[in-house]
C-alpha cells in the first residue's frame, strides 16, 4: 500500500442528497480531513479510492492527487516569491497611478 497522503477534490453538478454527508461523515471520519468544502485529504491511497468511488456513487466529478510531502521551506525560494510580489503589487498601483508601499 502506498503510504503518500492523497489530495481529493470534487464538485456536484447539483447538491448531493444529505445521505451523502452521513455517508460520508460515517465511514470517512479519523481518516480524512476536510480542508475546504470539496477538498480533502486522505492518509492513505485506499482511502482516497473508496472516497473517490463514493462521491463518484453521488454523481460528483472527481480528482486525487497524491501529496507527497515536499515542503516550501527555503529562505531563499520565499524572498525571491516575496520579492516577486512586491514587484507584481508596484507595477499594478504603478500602471493605476499610484504608489505602492512596502508591507
Amino acid at each position: 500500500m502506498d503510504k503518500s497522503k492523497w489530495l481529493v477534490a470534487w464538485d456536484f453538478v447539483k447538491r448531493p442528497k444529505s445521505a451523502f454527508y452521513s455517508v460520508f461523515g460515517d465511514e470517512f471520519g479519523p481518516e480524512v480531513e476536510r480542508v475546504q468544502k470539496s477538498v480533502a485529504v486522505c492518509k492513505d491511497d485506499f482511502t482516497a479510492r473508496r472516497l473517490r468511488a463514493l462521491l463518484q456513487w453521488y454523481g460528483a466529478s472527481v480528482c486525487a492527487f497524491a501529496v507527497n510531502g515536499a515542503s516550501l521551506d527555503d529562505a531563499g525560494k520565499d524572498r525571491e516569491a516575496e520579492q516577486y510580489v512586491a514587484r507584481i503589487h508596484t507595477q499594478r498601483l504603478a500602471r493605476r497611478g499610484r504608489r505602492g508601499s512596502n508591507n
